[in-house]
């Protein structure tokens, strides 16, 4: 999954360890394997360790990101998003 934002962010608070994107289903929140910004610090590209179930609502929330001038986000963005069917 791909977040894009509207200015250079600050690559310290781009981390699993920071948490500052988190996945969510009905059986709770998903582990990161990987958050990792575009060279612009514009986008980031994060990943479940374990792949997320098909057909299922997920929720994601990105929170307490900073940007290069060190300011916050003052809200928490969240979306919801449907997975599809994979099965062959």
């Amino acid at each position: 999954m791909t977040a894009v934002f509207d200015r250079p962010l600050d690559p310290a608070t781009l981390t699993v360890a920071a948490q500052t994107f988190k996945i969510m289903d009905s059986d709770g929140f998903r582990a990161l394997e990987y958050v990792v910004p575009n060279g612009a610090n514009t986008s980031v590209l994060f990943k479940t360790i374990d792949p997320l179930k098909p057909l299922t609502d997920h929720s994601i929330f990105i929170v307490n990101v900073k940007d290069t001038q060190g300011r916050q986000m003052t809200n928490t963005f969240s979306s919801i998003f449907l997975t599809n069917d994979v099965t062959p």
